[in-house]
């Protein structure tokens, strides 16, 4: 988040002469702010705690539907993502979702999408069981933590 106070910094910058230049400093200026906005939000009050659960869950269902424009805007080899769109589609999902069915919330394979499903299901995220796949009470607390934290850092914009 940008304060008043640091609007003339990003303009200089942004108007400044030699574009190679230019960038560099953006750069590590925009690095320099987000490491400070970050530990901010971390000092403020409330911070490390949960957004409300029908928050999480509206904060899933934006984050998928902006993947899925991410993927049509770019090749989708730019953007792809397979983990997170399961993650985000099992955590929306009311039931337990069909394996054979994940692939439909992923830009790429059912190949693919199946190693993948290995890897979250290795690092205890997911669990698989008759077929159907569900976040674990690790990989819910794993995505709870997750969105509210892009909760907080949309708030912060």
């Amino acid at each position: 988040m940008l304060c008043a106070r640091e609007q003339p910094f990003w303009v200089v910058i942004v108007c400044e002469s030699g574009f190679g230049i230019a960038k560099r400093r953006l750069l590590a200026a925009r690095e320099v702010i987000e490491v400070a906005d970050h530990e901010r939000l971390k000092a403020e009050p409330g911070a490390g705690e949960l957004a409300a659960p029908h928050e999480m869950k509206k904060m899933a269902r934006r984050m998928a539907v902006a993947r899925r424009c991410l993927c049509d805007a770019l090749p989708a080899e730019l953007v792809q993502d397979p983990v997170l769109d399961m993650l985000l589609a099992i955590y929306q999902a009311d039931d337990p979702i069909a394996v054979g069915n994940l692939s439909f919330y992923t830009t790429v394979s059912a190949t693919v999408t199946g190693r993948w499903l290995k890897v979250i299901e290795s690092r205890n995220l997911v669990s698989v069981s008759e077929g159907r796949v569900l976040l674990t009470d690790f990989g819910q607390a794993q995505v709870d933590r997750m969105l509210s934290a892009v909760i907080v850092g949309q708030l912060a914009l």
